[in-house]
């Protein structure tokens, strides 16, 4: 009797976890999606897993994490890559140890590029608001000017966000050229498909003592 309630189970768990599969992109059938919500409410110990292993909105673009460094007799470094990986092979997906850290670093450039375009939309609208209360017209040099100002004074808090922390993190611990006294780290921005269009800087952090 044990043996049946325990292949009930097992069973019960499979068609679940399968459910949860294969209602987590967008098109799927609503009674599938309501069949697998009502076991996700009663599942606390979240022993239903979520695989991920087709993005249902792949990206267009691709970001990138360079850094430099500020060496002792005041020169400053090439900018160097972190190389996050994109592209899957058929041994990452039996043998991939750096998976967990490229995932992270793009999640969180991802996050960063999120409250940079935030950043930027508040900016273009107090820069505009400005405009209507005042008499004086700016020309589009001037206004463009204004938001940079005002970006730059959103972004203050930035330097003590988590995910600018985690990143100032991981570059103080790897590895630096000898004389290196601070780094310094940029993110940019390039389309998936299309090589022709030019990398577009995102953001430039200032310099940071290296440990």
């Amino acid at each position: 009797m044990l043996q049946y309630l325990l292949v009930a189970l097992l069973a019960l768990w499979l068609f679940a976890s399968l459910l949860a599969q294969l209602t987590s992109w967008e098109g799927a059938p609503k009674p599938l999606a309501a069949l697998s919500e009502w076991f996700r409410a009663r599942d606390p110990l979240s022993l239903i897993p979520a695989w991920n292993f087709f993005a249902p909105n792949p990206g267009t673009t691709d970001y990138h994490l360079l850094y430099r460094d500020k060496l002792d007799s005041g020169e400053v470094s090439l900018w160097r890559e972190i190389p996050i990986e994109k592209e899957p092979t058929m041994l990452k997906g039996i043998w991939n140890p750096h998976k967990r850290k490229s995932k992270v670093l793009s999640d969180v450039i991802g996050i960063v590029n999120q409250s940079l375009a935030a950043a930027h939309n508040r900016a273009v609208e107090r820069a505009g608001a400005e405009v209507d209360d005042s008499a004086e017209e700016l020309d589009e040099q001037a206004l463009e000017k204004r938001v940079t100002e005002l970006v730059r004074a959103d972004l203050r808090w930035l330097q003590v966000s988590i995910p600018y922390l985690l990143i100032l993190n991981y570059l103080s611990h790897i590895e630096h050229p000898v004389f290196s006294s601070a780094t310094q780290f940029l993110f940019a921005e390039t389309r998936a498909y299309d090589r022709s269009v030019e990398p577009r800087i995102l953001f430039v952090s200032e310099f940071h003592d290296l440990p």
